[in-house]
C-alpha cells in the first residue's frame, strides 16, 4: 500500500523508491495532492508495483489529467478492480480515455466522486458517439459501483444518460449520489430503469421528497434493494408511510434516517415498530453539563 498525501514529491524521490524495492504484494497506489509529480516518475514507480488493484488519484496542477490519461490507458491497468478519479478537475480528454480504454474490463468500482463532472461528460461516458474510424467505447461489464458524490454540476439531463443508458455499465447495482441535485424525476427514471439496484445513497440531497420515495417502493425494481441512505434528506413523515407500507422491498436490510429534521419523533417511533430491517439514526447530541 503506498500512499502520498500533500506531497511535494519529485523525480528523483520517486525514483530512489522505485530503485530501492520492486513492489510485488501491494493493495493500492493513492496519488493525493502531489503536486510536483511528473508523467515519467509515475510511469516508472508503477512498473515497479505491478500487482496493485487499486489506484487512487487525486493529483494536483496541470499534471493530473495528462499522468491520470496515461494510467488509465495503459496495460498497468489489467485486473485492477478499482478506479478512483476524484477531486480533481476533469476535461472531456480524460472520460474520453476512460470510454475507450481496452485496459479497464476488470474495473468494478469506478468513483468520479466531488469532481466538476457535468451533463456532457456523463452522456460521453454512458451514450458515447461512434466514430467510423475512431477508438471504439468499451462495454465495462465488470463495473457494480458508481460514484458521483459530491458532483454538483449534475442535471436532470445528465441524471437521464446515466438511468436511459445502461448498456455500458450494466451490471451497476451500487450508486453514490450522495450530496448532488438529483431530483423526484431521477428516482422515478432510476426505478423505472433495467439496473438492479441492491445499494442506493442519496444523502445530503435536498431534492428528494416524499413524492420519489412512494413512487420508488411502488415498484417491483425496490425488491432488489438491500440498503437505502436517506440521511440528511427533507423527507416527511408521509414517506414513512409509503415506505412502511410497501410490500416489495422484501430485501431490505437497512435504511439510514439519520439527521432528517422534518421526520416527527412519533412518526419515526411508528415506523420503527412496523418495519423488520434495520433503521440508523443518529446519535442523539450529548447535553451540556452546566457547572455549579
Amino acid at each position: 500500500f503506498f500512499f502520498f498525501n500533500d506531497t511535494a514529491t519529485t523525480e528523483i524521490y520517486t525514483e530512489q523508491i522505485v530503485g530501492s524495492v520492486r513492489c510485488v504484494q501491494e493493495t493500492a497506489i493513492k496519488l493525493v495532492s502531489c503536486m510536483n509529480v511528473n508523467l515519467d516518475a509515475v510511469q516508472a514507480f508503477v512498473e515497479a508495483c505491478p500487482r496493485a488493484h487499486e489506484i487512487n488519484l487525486k493529483l494536483e496542477g496541470s499534471m493530473n489529467i495528462e499522468i491520470s490519461s496515461y494510467l488509465i490507458n495503459s496495460k498497468f491497468m489489467n485486473n485492477k478492480h478499482t478506479l478512483q478519479c476524484s477531486e480533481f478537475t476533469f476535461n472531456s480528454s480524460l472520460i474520453n480515455v476512460i470510454t475507450t480504454s481496452t485496459f479497464l474490463q476488470s474495473i468494478r468500482v469506478l468513483d468520479l466522486s466531488n469532481t466538476d463532472l457535468s451533463d456532457k461528460d456523463l452522456k460521453n461516458l454512458f451514450a458515447p458517439e461512434v466514430v467510423q474510424g475512431g477508438p471504439q467505447p468499451v462495454q465495462l461489464h465488470n463495473v457494480t459501483t458508481f460514484s458521483i458524490s459530491g458532483c454538483i454540476g449534475i442535471t436532470q439531463r445528465g441524471f437521464k444518460y446515466i438511468f436511459d443508458h445502461h448498456q455500458r455499465f450494466p451490471n451497476i447495482d451500487t450508486f453514490n449520489f450522495s450530496d448532488t441535485d438529483i431530483t423526484n424525476y431521477d428516482i422515478k427514471l432510476l426505478s423505472l430503469s433495467p439496473y438492479k439496484v441492491r445499494n442506493l445513497d442519496v444523502s445530503k440531497c435536498c431534492y428528494v421528497r416524499s413524492e420519489a420515495l412512494k413512487f420508488f417502493f411502488d415498484k417491483d425494481s425496490v425488491g432488489n434493494l438491500l440498503n437505502l441512505d436517506l440521511s440528511y434528506t427533507q423527507i416527511e413523515d408521509d414517506s414513512l408511510v409509503a415506505i412502511a407500507a410497501s410490500t416489495k422491498a422484501t430485501n431490505l436490510q437497512v435504511i439510514n434516517l439519520s439527521y432528517c429534521y422534518l421526520l416527527n419523533e412519533e412518526a419515526l417511533a411508528e415506523f420503527k415498530r412496523k418495519v423488520t430491517y434495520r433503521v440508523v439514526e443518529a446519535d442523539p447530541e450529548p447535553k451540556e453539563i452546566e457547572e455549579d
